[in-house]
């Protein structure tokens, strides 16, 4: 390679990852730690959780839903029910195609999710039509609302319970800091998970005489690698 292109090339990594430090140094960590409470409150109470976006936020999403619920799993506790409304590709396009893009989302959420369910949107742009159009679906249903988006106050941050904002412009930044605050949210809820399962043991419930009892929990759940 060239000098004058290596040089070329080293400045604007060392540009793109200056922001991203910047990006990282200004994200409001107790914006991060209330939504872990989110999480773990939704797990508590038995709520489903639905994740959306579009391009690469909704790899995000559908990445985040791995890790909530085989990373954070712990032995002996109930799983978060979490689901990535983007990884039907045959839903998703009958929607967009009989219906309406704007409709992919809110329409999954008339379906699928009830009052006190918590609905986490993640749109660089946060004006994405279908993003806000699901986030009004949630409010006006009542679901809880996380958004996620980038340098923004419109669109659907100001539907939205809690709002974490990413201070940059770069969509490549604002998604590594989303996929960040993602894996934060997740190991802290695995955290809290352990901290309840230090608990003494349940008292055995006798068995049913039509079968064993619901299964209502995840056990010999590994380490995450």
């Amino acid at each position: 390679m060239p000098t004058d292109q290596a040089n070329g090339g080293n400045r604007q990594l060392e540009s793109y990852l200056g922001e991203l430090a910047r990006a990282l140094a200004l994200l409001d960590r107790s914006a991060v730690t209330r939504y872990a409470e989110q999480l773990g409150l939704a797990r508590a109470e038995g709520r489903q959780v639905f994740l959306l976006g579009n391009g690469g936020s909704s790899a995000t999403a559908s990445h985040h839903v791995t890790d909530l619920l085989k990373t954070s799993a712990v032995p002996d506790c109930a799983p978060l029910r979490a689901f990535c409304l983007s990884d039907s590709t045959p839903l998703t396009t009958a929607i967009a195609n009989d219906i309406a893009y704007e409709e992919v989302f809110a329409y999954q959420l008339a379906a699928y999710a009830r009052p006190g369910d918590l609905v986490v949107a993640l749109s660089c742009s946060g004006t994405s039509p279908n993003v806000v159009r699901a986030g009004d679906m949630a409010r006006r249903n009542g679901q809880r609302l996380v958004a996620l988006t980038g340098d923004t106050a419109a669109g659907v941050a100001p539907l939205a319970d809690l709002h974490i904002r990413v201070a940059s412009s770069n969509h490549g930044v604002i998604e590594d800091v989303h996929m960040t605050v993602c894996h934060a949210a997740s190991q802290l809820l695995r955290a809290d998970l352990e901290r309840q399962s230090v608990r003494p043991a349940r008292d055995a419930s006798p068995r049913r005489e039509d079968g064993p009892p619901p299964q209502t929990s995840l056990v010999n759940v590994p380490e995450p690698a």
